[in-house]
């Protein structure tokens, strides 16, 4: 649905909000051009975790996981997973100050309800706050899945945050 990838272009005060549907892959990525990962140069510290976004507000999203036209559904699961398909909204990295309201998941149309909603990877230290909506539950760095209503946590580079369900808010900022 959305692809904010950037290298060191900034990419900055961006607002997406009353979005409605199905995605096969992801419906938010917020990155590092994922094309510049398999290029040689790209592989050295300096580059991984590259980008440069921020002040993203994403807003009242509706939205599921649909199965991509043509494959079974373990087919597809499968081919998202070798796509490193990691979440709904998949922010690696290279974001700085996000905020998400209302950011529901339609579990009634949902065909991979397992897949978290939000996927965080870091290297930076940033802090999250978060107030879960319907069947959220949160994992950070890959422990079992807690079902706070509301969360805040300081991450440390090389966390990960997975979340499930519905997001009411969430506000992510890099520390200094």
């Amino acid at each position: 649905m959305y692809c904010l990838l950037s290298d060191k272009e900034p990419l900055e005060d961006i607002a997406v909000s009353h979005v409605r549907g199905g995605c096969s892959y992801l419906a938010v990525q917020l990155e590092i051009t994922p094309y510049l990962r398999t290029e040689p140069r790209y592989h050295t510290p300096d580059y991984f975790g590259a980008g440069n976004i921020r002040r993203v507000r994403l807003s009242d999203f509706c939205v599921y996981h649909r199965l991509l036209y043509g494959l079974p559904r373990d087919n597809w699961q499968d081919y998202c997973r070798g796509r490193y398909v990691n979440g709904l909204i998949d922010l690696e990295h290279s974001i700085e100050d996000l905020t998400i309201e209302n950011f529901r998941r339609d579990v009634s149309k949902d065909c991979w309800p397992d897949m978290p909603t939000l996927h965080i990877e870091t290297l930076r230290q940033n802090r999250l706050t978060y107030q879960a909506g319907a069947g959220g539950a949160l994992s950070l760095s890959g422990g079992g899945r807690e079902r706070p209503a509301d969360f805040a946590y300081t991450m440390t580079p090389n966390d990960t945050l997975d979340a499930w369900g519905s997001i009411k808010a969430l506000h992510f900022t890099t520390e200094a």
